[in-house]
C-alpha cells in the first residue's frame, strides 16, 4: 500500500478543511495529514512544500483552493514549482484535487483569462494527477488552461460522522410540530442568502433557520445586513460549534441551497448523509447532480412562485424526500472515493 502525505487547510477554515479530515479518515491508514497556514505567509507555504517532500511517503496529495496560497493563488507560482522539483528528486507522485475552479464570471476580462490560463497550466504541469469534484469544474479548468487528461471523482459522503442529538428543535427555539426550512454553512454573498430570506417572507407558515455566520471579517458587514433584513420567521444562529452544526441538521425538515455559483458543496453532501430533502438553485453543479441522481430537486429559486411551489409540495408529502438517497449514498460514500484513489490514482506511479 502506498503511503501518502495529505495537505489541506485547518478544519476551522471551512468545508475543505473538514473534507481533508474525512478523506484522511476514510483512507484509514498510510496517510499523513499536513495543514496549510492559509493566507499571506509565503515562507510557511514553502516550508510546507519542503516538509511534505521530505516525509517518508510515496505521494503528496493536495486539497486546493486558490486563496489558500495568497490572493488569487499568486503564491502557487512559487509553491508548486518548488514542490514539483522536490517530489521529482524524491521520486514521489504529486496529486491535486481542485475544490473550486474559476468560471466565465471570474474570468470576464482578457487579463483575468490570461492569468487563469497560466495558473491552471502551471497546476497541471506540476502534477501527476489532477482531479475534480464535479464535471462543470473540470470543464472550466480545461476552458481556461493548456491542459491534458484529468479526472472527476465524487465528493464523498461521510455517513459515519452524522450524530443523533436530542432536543434540537428546542435548542433553536422551535416547537416540535414546526416545519423547519434551513440553509447551512458559513455566510457568503455567492450563497444567495437574500433569496433564502425572500422565500421565508413568501412562506410565513414555516420556520426558517439560517444555521451559520461569517467565517471572516470580510463578511461581517454582509451578515449584519442579513440579520437586520430577516423576516420574523427566520432564526439566525451565527457561527456554530461542531455540535451545533450537527444539531441544525437534526432540527431540519428540508434544506434550501440558493447558491449562485459553486463547483462543489460539502453542505449538500451533509444533507445526503442526514437524508434530508434538498431544493437547490438551478446552477450547473446542482443540475449535474440532479441529472444523475434526481437529487437535489433543482429549480430557479429567483422565481419565488416556483420556489414556493416546490418547497410546499415537498413539505405536504409529494414523494421527493427519499428520491435516490440510497443510490446516491452508495455510489458517493467517502470510502468509495478513498478506494478510487488507492486503486486508480496513487498506484499509477508504481
Amino acid at each position: 500500500m502506498r503511503e501518502v502525505t495529505l495537505i489541506g487547510p485547518p478544519e476551522s477554515n471551512g468545508g475543505v478543511g473538514q473534507y481533508t479530515s474525512d478523506f484522511g479518515d476514510a483512507m484509514d491508514q498510510g496517510m499523513r495529514v499536513r495543514r496549510f497556514e492559509v493566507g499571506l505567509n509565503l515562507i510557511s507555504h514553502l516550508r510546507l512544500a519542503v516538509a511534505a517532500a521530505r516525509d517518508d511517503t510515496d505521494a503528496v496529495h493536495i486539497q486546493f483552493v486558490y486563496s489558500f496560497l495568497g490572493p488569487a493563488g499568486v503564491f502557487s507560482f512559487l509553491f508548486f514549482p518548488l514542490l514539483y522539483i522536490l517530489t521529482r528528486a524524491k521520486s514521489k507522485q504529486l496529486v491535486l484535487t481542485l475544490h473550486e475552479v474559476w468560471d466565465e464570471s471570474d474570468t470576464d476580462s482578457p487579463p483575468k483569462r490570461l492569468y487563469a490560463q497560466f495558473i491552471h497550466t502551471l497546476l497541471y504541469l506540476c502534477s501527476d494527477e489532477v482531479t475534480f469534484l464535479s464535471e462543470n469544474a473540470e470543464e472550466s479548468f480545461h476552458r481556461n488552461g493548456w491542459v491534458g487528461e484529468t479526472h472527476v471523482v465524487p465528493h464523498g459522503v461521510n455517513r459515519n460522522a452524522t450524530r443523533d442529538i436530542d432536543d434540537t428543535r428546542e435548542r433553536f427555539g422551535f416547537d416540535e410540530d414546526d416545519v423547519v426550512v434551513s440553509q447551512h454553512g458559513y455566510v457568503n454573498p455567492r450563497k444567495g442568502i437574500e433569496t433564502f430570506l425572500q422565500l421565508a417572507e413568501e412562506l410565513p407558515e414555516y420556520e426558517f433557520l439560517l444555521a451559520g455566520g461569517p467565517r471572516t471579517e470580510e463578511h461581517e458587514g454582509y451578515f449584519e445586513k442579513l440579520c437586520a433584513s430577516a423576516p420574523e420567521n427566520v432564526t439566525i444562529t451565527g457561527v456554530l460549534d461542531e455540535e451545533g452544526f450537527h444539531a441544525a441538521f437534526n432540527a431540519t425538515d428540508i434544506v434550501v441551497l440558493p447558491y449562485e455559483n459553486i463547483n462543489q458543496s460539502g453542505i449538500f453532501n451533509w444533507c445526503a448523509a442526514y437524508e434530508i430533502p434538498v431544493v437547490a438553485n438551478s446552477i450547473p453543479y446542482f443540475n449535474e447532480l440532479s441529472s444523475h441522481w434526481d437529487y437535489p430537486i433543482t429549480v430557479s429559486l429567483n422565481d419565488m412562485a416556483e420556489g414556493r411551489r416546490v418547497i410546499t409540495e415537498i413539505i405536504e408529502g409529494v414523494d421527493y424526500s427519499e428520491r435516490c438517497y440510497s443510490e446516491y449514498l452508495s455510489e458517493n460514500n467517502m470510502s468509495s472515493v478513498a478506494d478510487w484513489f488507492r486503486e486508480s490514482c496513487y498506484r499509477t506511479a508504481d
